[in-house]
């Protein structure tokens, strides 16, 4: 499985609680639960209808968006340097969300790359992704690269969520 942590929000130290859906990618696309085993498919979720659907009625997230379209995760992954100090926009299946203070969440795509979003919990008015995301929603989430090794980082600046009843 590849992965890259996209940290959203202004930089930030990790979360030692999050509530795991269990689920993990395949290089398939396809996630497995970690506690049952069973195969679950996300394969059948279109991500240019959920982007679409985000866009015109998603939770906006601080400034929302302002690039036009997502950067591949794969392509993120192949170069993360690339991606230092620059703006970039991902998308993908919120699969975990901190439960302890809302810090971080992950985003999974269809070809099993995980992207971390993490928000600045040390801050005084750091926010808590748990007011507008969970587990199973559609996530586009854009800032800027700080981190370029393993987990890569990108500083949040805006971002929108949706609600879905596609399986994850």
């Amino acid at each position: 499985m590849k992965h890259a942590n996209v940290v959203l929000l202004v930089l930030a130290t990790g979360c030692d609680q999050a509530e795991d859906s269990g689920l993990h990618a395949d290089t398939d696309g396809h996630t497995m639960d970690m506690d049952t085993g069973s195969d679950l498919d996300i394969t059948g979720c279109s991500f240019d209808e959920l982007r679409t659907a985000a866009l015109e009625t998603g939770t906006v997230v601080l400034a929302g968006l302002t690039l036009a379209e997502a950067t591949s995760m794969d392509v993120i992954v192949g170069d993360p340097g690339a991606y230092e100090g620059n703006l970039v926009q991902v998308q993908g299946m919120v699969a975990t969300v901190c439960s302890g203070n809302g810090c971080n969440a992950d985003l999974l795509d269809h070809d099993g790359n995980l992207i971390k979003l993490q928000t600045d919990e040390g801050a005084e008015d750091a926010l808590d992704l748990r007011d507008y995301t969970s587990v199973a929603q559609f996530g586009i989430a854009e800032g800027l690269g700080t981190n370029i090794s393993d987990p890569v980082t990108i500083a949040l600046q805006g971002a929108v969520f949706l609600a879905t009843d596609c399986a994850l």
